[in-house]
């Protein structure tokens, strides 16, 4: 493991060459994306609450978080700030304009990270109608960032070659700790440890139960899976590159214990044809079931025949855990809701439609979700 980037901190109490609009998102411009909130009080029954046009264009980098009442979200060149008091009425604040394309956002405390190519700014939120830029974080003009994650005072940061580049937060100025190579495909996940990380190199069912008793995962993606969502009770992991669209699900240790086992593969895909009772809002159109790898749609005429779950759903785009649920995109606008607890009956709880829009990436608040999506 060597140090090989050359790191540039540089520090301002200013907004630098960023532009701050607040207020509006008033414009002439045509709309390119949305923010929706969905209302997730009836997990049966979730419905649309509310949604803000935006236009701004979003890539698949782009996403939303929350913290506290307020959403941060991310387009090409925008960070926007949203304000969900009231989540049937969601209220747009300010944005800033960065000069490069972004993608990623993390909120840890009173900052926000935002990620562009080579670099991470740092925003300060202590006052989200007033965001200011505090620092970058560059990586040497070579190395590109691929995703990051926040973990206690450190910034872990991935880049397109695998390598690990960690950051001290806990000073006045962000630090350089050193720059770490992954181990490739085999790469399940990291522990974070302060200046350094404990890799989990095999999918065994032991490593997995020692992570958690150890400490957190890092949401990042690198290695074998490109999406990676913890919490203290569950591990959620996606694998885009296999023709397989399903999800991993890791048990928690009482789970373990008792079945002997930890590991769930779940056609998230599949599941949510078979469960499409409730779509457009709450009006039911087509009924479907599930039929030996296809899915058998069922027509009010009685007229029948199998379609494909991916072609008709999309794949999966984005993914949270909430408590004991897992919340889920598919790429053609379905949103449903998955009961994480494996001794319940009827585990796949809802799916409802977005409409035409693409969603990109969710947060989930309490009985609400954000969605940002683009319509394309």
């Amino acid at each position: 493991m060597i140090a090989t980037l050359i790191v540039v901190i540089h520090t301002g109490c200013g907004l630098s060459g960023l532009a701050q609009n607040r207020k509006s998102v008033t414009t002439t411009k045509t709309q390119e994306s949305a923010f929706i909130v969905v209302d997730t009080t009836d997990v049966k029954n979730p419905t649309v609450a509310g949604s803000i046009p935006l236009p701004f264009r979003v890539g698949p980098n782009n996403n939303v978080v929350f913290s506290g009442k307020y959403a941060y979200v991310t387009t090409a060149q925008h960070l926007h700030i949203i304000e969900l008091s009231d989540p049937q009425h969601p209220s747009y604040m300010t944005s800033l304009v960065f000069p490069v394309k972004i993608g990623k956002t993390r909120v840890s405390g009173h900052q926000v990270f935002v990620a562009s190519r080579h670099k991470l700014y740092l925003v300060d939120i202590s006052n989200p109608t007033r965001p200011t830029l505090e620092s970058t974080v560059s990586l040497d003009q070579r190395k590109k960032v691929k995703d990051f994650d926040v973990h206690e005072s450190y910034l872990y940061v991935m880049d397109t070659d695998d390598h690990l580049h960690i950051f001290d937060l806990a000073g006045k100025n962000v630090q350089f700790v050193e720059a770490l190579t992954m181990p490739n495909f085999w790469f399940l996940g990291l522990i974070p440890k302060g200046p350094t990380v404990k890799p989990i190199n095999r999918p065994k069912s032991w490593q997995v139960l020692l992570a958690y008793q150890n400490g957190n995962f890092l949401e990042l993606c690198g290695g074998k899976y490109e999406k990676i969502r913890f919490s203290k009770d569950y591990l959620v992991f996606a694998n885009y590159r296999d023709s397989n669209p399903d999800i991993t699900i890791v048990w928690p240790r009482a789970h373990y214990v008792r079945r002997g086992g930890m590991l769930e593969h779940y056609d998230v895909t599949g599941n949510c044809l078979a469960h499409l009772y409730t779509v457009n809002l709450g009006k039911r159109t087509d009924v479907y079931a599930a039929d030996a790898g296809n899915v058998l749609l069922v027509a009010q005429d009685q007229w029948s025949h199998k379609i494909s779950a991916e072609d008709k759903v999309g794949a999966l785009t984005d993914f949270q855990i909430s408590g004991d649920r897992l919340y889920a995109l598919n790429a053609k606008g379905f949103f449903s809701i998955i009961d994480l607890v494996e001794s319940h009956t009827d585990r796949f709880l809802s799916v409802t439609t977005l409409g035409t829009f693409h969603p990109i990436s969710i947060a989930v608040g309490e009985n609400h979700a954000g969605v940002l999506c683009d319509l394309e």
